[in-house]
């Protein structure tokens, strides 16, 4: 029977004693492995603003990638309600159902242990073990209450605020593992917050600055109009390009880092690298944690099958906002109007005809979206 640790943590950032508890508790507990799980949406810090946790996880894997006998998962990120503690411990109960499991948590967590979901069943899963922080354990009281076992982790383990990590990047350099220090740096993470347009300013060349604020302006118009909440249409047009002006080579690093998921055909193509690389970018420069914008900015130029309508109408607002000026763009944007999916099929045929005149490539998914939107039409 295997002994298997489980330290769960928004790891925000992860920082060095993250580490030095999960590595005490390898040696302490003589535990075979130590899964350290990356929190998605936690729901006891439901209305607390914290990076997008896909970035987060990105650092995890970073900070233990010299430790072989640490693992960062991913099962919490990739779930779409809530992250109970007890959904996780009944998961991995299912994976490793003849191996001991072994709960990591702060001692200030075991404080009001009695207020999490199922705290009972928590108990009968793993072995809850503590490493001191915050009031007096209640070890007693919780065994008696839930039958828990309980170990205590009595190593020394140096105090790190994370809110006081974010705030100063003195204190940040020195207690967060090199490679993700730098990773910050670079993404500009927990960083005081300037506007969009801003940042922005910083990263776009003046004419795609002004492209951005008319495909915000066009995609909040029709998000009024196809009553879509235009606000966030709005803050979707003015980020869409954020990665355009990354230079082709540095945008293909950006990717892998940011692990931004294109294709091959999109990988040797400049143009087409932007779009998703963009929607991880903006979870960095800007904080962006709302699906819908990620999901549009990252389709707004090749499109997808399954566009949903906030989609289509960044997808259209890029091809027809304003200051777009071309043969047939004013049809275009007078059908955005009145139908949304013809816009969208215009778009299409618009891209395929410009780039085959130019004989330059045409995604396949042009051919494909062109076929689905005539057969719907």
């Amino acid at each position: 029977m295997r002994k298997i640790g489980l330290f769960g943590g928004t790891f925000n950032p992860v920082h060095n004693a993250h580490i030095s508890i999960a590595e005490y508790a390898l040696d302490a507990l003589g535990l075979d492995f130590v899964i350290m799980l990356t929190g998605g949406n936690p729901p006891h810090k439901k209305n607390l603003k914290i990076p997008d946790a896909k970035l987060r996880h990105i650092m995890l894997k970073m900070a233990v990638e010299n430790n072989e006998k640490l693992i960062a998962c991913d099962f919490e990120v990739n779930r779409k309600e809530f992250s109970y503690t007890v959904n996780t411990l009944e998961f991995f109960k299912r994976v490793y159902p003849d191996d001991k499991l072994y709960f990591i948590m702060g001692g200030d967590s075991l404080d009001y242990f009695e207020d999490w979901y199922k705290p009972e069943r928590i108990a009968k899963l793993a072995t809850l073990s503590v490493y001191g922080r915050g009031k007096a354990h209640r070890f007693d009281f919780i065994k008696d209450k839930y039958g828990a076992e309980i170990v205590n982790l009595n190593g020394e383990f140096y105090n790190v605020s994370s809110t006081n990590l974010r705030k100063n990047p003195d204190v940040m350099r020195k207690q967060v593992p090199e490679r993700v220090y730098n990773f910050i740096r670079k993404y500009k993470l927990y960083q005081l917050q300037k506007s969009d347009i801003e940042i922005l300013s910083d990263i776009l060349s003046e004419d795609r600055l002004k492209h951005s604020i008319g495909v915000a302006k066009m995609a909040k118009h029709l998000g009024e109009l196809y009553n879509e909440d235009a606000q966030l249409l709005e803050r979707a047009g003015l980020l869409h390009d954020a990665a355009k002006c990354i230079p082709y080579h540095d945008a293909l690093v950006m990717c892998d880092e940011l692990e931004a998921e294109i294709d091959p055909i999109e990988r040797t193509i400049p143009a087409l690298v932007h779009p998703k690389l963009g929607a991880e970018l903006v979870k960095c420069l800007f904080g962006i944690t709302e699906g819908k914008i990620t999901s549009a900015i990252r389709c707004h130029t090749v499109g997808k099958s399954d566009m949903t309508l906030f989609d289509k109408i960044l997808f259209v607002s890029d091809m027809c906002e304003d200051g777009r000026v071309f043969p047939g763009v004013n049809e275009i944007r007078n059908t955005a109007y009145a139908d949304i999916d013809k816009a969208v099929l215009m778009c299409i045929e618009k891209t395929i005809e410009y780039n085959s005149g130019r004989k330059l490539y045409v995604h396949p998914m042009a051919y494909h979206l062109r076929e689905l939107y005539l057969a719907n039409l």
